[in-house]
């Protein structure tokens, strides 16, 4: 009989790391995939992005909805609560082998502790990070706990994963699989981004992508994003293309002056709730730098050695590789950070960008051990020697 593997995707956050690993799955004879789609993927607010993953050619065995027309933080909570209700009946009817997630995001944490009731085994990507400026922080070390199988993205977090008590021989360090689509998606040109997004084919493009810290408040989050806007406003050879906040407590207030400012400003500013997965990694591509606080930034943008204006503590405590830099949200801090960006020291160091986070080859390496690794028994035991 075929091992069951069933991927759980809420946000587009995560699946725009696993849609290469999905692909994998479904095409392998030897296993069965089972696909749940819930959260943001369902919400008209955020784009409806379940649209993104029907065009790529995967379809549903179950929609479980967690309605997150509203962010304020009671109503995430209730959105939980009714995710639970639903992944109990979805898995209930799927019965799978191993559950698959990837990430740290809250709404994890529903759909992994009714596995964790059910007795199903999970299979963790992409944890042992830490980013202490946002609750993904704690999210992601409970699922760590939840979990029966990891997979991080470096050796660093595969090591703090044992530090947290689990065995070694269930944890695997991979690489991160968001690098999957930088090598594995056909690259298109400039010409055909800017033909699709309807941009200047000879401006600089800026890619801001910026979520609520969630550790703060929203009005700090607020003023950094209108600092990004009227900084990069007065650049005047550069387009700036903003892409939607998550679906955190925030987010929408975040959204919505985005919005308003590409109505106002529509010959420099264009906002889209959600590029996809193909069209964001191609622009990603041809960007001159990057700006916000997005794990893109962070994990893909160094494998194309694009510059990086993380601005913020969301990413804190990550590793920082060349072509980033650190900066706060102030007018002046982000006129210094782009400055530096242009200067010939800094084109030096981001020639030299590393590929710390992988190599584009970690969905092969999560099939093969989903496929080969033994499920007799289901026992954790804490490993003191962590």
């Amino acid at each position: 009989m075929k091992r069951k593997l069933c991927i759980v995707t809420s946000t587009r956050a995560d699946y725009g790391p696993m849609r290469w690993l999905i692909e994998d799955i479904k095409n392998d004879p030897d296993v069965e995939i089972q696909l749940v789609v819930t959260g943001a993927h369902l919400s008209t607010e955020h784009g409806y992005t379940y649209n993104e993953i029907l065009k790529d050619g995967f379809v549903a065995d179950e929609i479980v909805e967690m309605p997150l027309a509203q962010t304020d933080r009671k109503s995430l909570v209730k959105a939980m609560g009714q995710c639970q209700i639903g992944m109990a009946d979805a898995l209930d009817r799927l019965k799978p082998d191993i559950l698959v997630v990837l990430g740290d995001r809250y709404e994890l944490l529903p759909i992994c502790s009714s596995a964790v009731v059910m007795n199903i085994p999970i299979a963790h990507i992409s944890g042992g990070d830490v980013t202490e400026g946002a609750i993904d922080e704690q999210v992601r070390h409970a699922i760590t706990k939840m979990a029966w199988l990891h997979f991080p993205g470096t050796v660093d977090s595969a090591r703090r994963i044992l530090q947290m008590g689990e065995s070694a021989d269930r944890v695997f360090s991979v690489g991160e699989p968001g690098l999957d689509a930088l090598c594995r998606a056909e690259p298109c040109s400039k010409q055909e981004i800017a033909k699709d997004l309807e941009l200047n084919v000879d401006a600089k493009w800026v890619l801001l992508t910026y979520h609520p810290e969630t550790m703060g408040s929203i009005e700090e989050d607020l003023d950094r994003v209108k600092n990004v806007v009227e900084f990069f406003s007065t650049q005047g050879d550069v387009h700036l293309v903003a892409t939607g906040a998550n679906a955190d407590a925030g987010g929408s207030q975040i959204n919505d002056y985005l919005q308003r400012m590409s109505r106002e400003y529509s010959e420099r500013i264009c906002f889209h709730m959600n590029l996809g997965v193909r069209r964001y990694m191609q622009f990603l591509r041809h960007a001159s730098c990057v700006a916000g606080n997005s794990s893109s930034g962070i994990i893909e943008a160094p494998g194309l050695k694009v510059p990086v204006l993380n601005i913020g503590e969301r990413q804190q405590g990550r590793y920082i590789s060349k072509n980033i830099i650190n900066c706060g949200g102030s007018v002046d801090e982000l006129n210094e950070a782009y400055q530096r960006i242009e200067s010939a020291e800094f084109l030096r160091e981001l020639a030299e960008t590393e590929a710390y986070y992988g190599d584009g080859q970690t969905s092969g390496r999560i099939v093969k051990i989903l496929k080969e690794i033994p499920l007799e028994t289901l026992k954790k035991t804490f490993n003191e020697g962590g």
